[in-house]
Parts: structure tokens; sequence; C-alpha cells
């Protein structure tokens, strides 16, 4: 996909996205690549990278990241959160 306003503005440059697999994360990884961007996507579901992959077309790669022991619901647990005072 094509940017009609910017083309090539991007050419030859590499993006990292993280969430690039639904919502804002997925539409900058359309843009970029539209503008001539490599673009790399990031997501914790295997599915929803491939479909996502698919959606861009060409110069993306899909990169399957989880952390197996840190999640946000540990970071933000009751027993961890700032206390209020």
């Amino acid at each position: 996909m094509k940017s009609k306003n910017c083309p090539e503005q991007l050419k030859d440059k590499i993006a990292v996205i993280t969430g690039g697999s639904s919502g804002i994360g997925l539409a900058t990884a359309k843009l970029f690549v539209g503008q001539g961007a490599h673009v790399y996507i990031t997501g914790r579901r295997k599915a929803e990278l491939d479909k996502a992959k698919a959606a861009i077309g060409n110069n993306v790669t899909a990169v399957q990241a989880t952390s197996p022991t840190w999640t946000t619901s540990t970071a933000y647990s009751k027993s961890s959160a700032p206390r209020r005072r």
C-alpha cells in the first residue's frame, strides 16, 4: 500500500513497531511500509501477527515476542502498586 502524501519518504529506513498486529500499531506499520520502510512488527499472538502481515503486504517481518516471567498484571498487582498517602 503506497502512501499518496509522502511516497518513498522512508525509503531504506527500518522501523520496529511493538503491538503492530492491531489498532494504531497496525495502522502505523501500513503507513510506514507505504512510505518505503521495512517494518518489523511485534506481538504476542502468532495468529494475529500472521493476519497483520498479510494485511500489510510486502516489506514487513512479524516477530512473536513474549515475556514469560513478567506481565502487566504482575507489574501492577495490588501488592506492588505504589501506595497513595
